[in-house]
């Protein structure tokens, strides 16, 4: 199997749809990449276990902060077409 990247996209010789899934993980990659480090570490937080009541202690802050933050970022990765 070889991986060739052209044009922005990259092509998977034997087979088109594990190209298409990379690519999906790639962009979600880079858009997690643009985050706000404060995002980023909730998003983490949650990943490995923590509820909003446990990262808003850790992180000082309100458990209505952070879901209020999570919202706001959840319709970033929803609305953005592109990256």
């Amino acid at each position: 199997m070889s991986i060739i990247y052209n044009n922005g996209e990259f092509d998977l010789s034997d087979d088109g749809q594990q190209a298409k899934d990379l690519n999906k993980s790639i962009n979600i990659k880079v858009r997690i990449d643009k985050l706000p480090r404060e995002i980023r570490k909730i998003a983490e937080l949650i990943r490995t276990g923590y509820n909003y009541k446990e990262i808003a202690k850790k992180l000082k802050t309100t458990e209505g902060a952070i879901k209020m933050k999570l919202k706001r970022y959840r319709r970033y990765f929803l609305d953005t077409k592109s990256v």
